[in-house]
């Protein structure tokens, strides 16, 4: 799914709001960074060892990425206030 120009920009101004403006990259000290176009999730696992759940509890995230290095850094749209937007709804566990 491609945010669309709204998306992009709540997106933008969110992680304005809660990191500030421009940022070097911790791993290569660039300030090359771009908004990865589509939410990542990330399944919650159990913790006995050696079980694998398939889907289960999502925490949907939007990525950035520093073009110099690759350095891909998640934020969780619910921290991001974002969810609502994306049609997203939390459940026990998610946020």
């Amino acid at each position: 799914m491609a945010f669309t120009p709204e998306q992009f920009q709540a997106i933008i101004q969110s992680l304005t709001g809660k990191i500030g403006g421009d940022r070097a990259c911790p791993m290569c000290g660039h300030n090359t960074w771009t908004v990865n176009d589509g939410l990542v999730l990330l399944t919650l696992q159990p913790p006995t060892p050696g079980a694998v759940m398939l889907g289960g509890i999502t925490l949907p995230n939007v990525t950035i990425t520093c073009k110099t290095c690759g350095n891909t850094v998640l934020f969780n749209v619910f921290t991001l206030g974002l969810a609502e937007m994306f049609g997203i709804m939390p459940t026990e566990g998610s946020k």
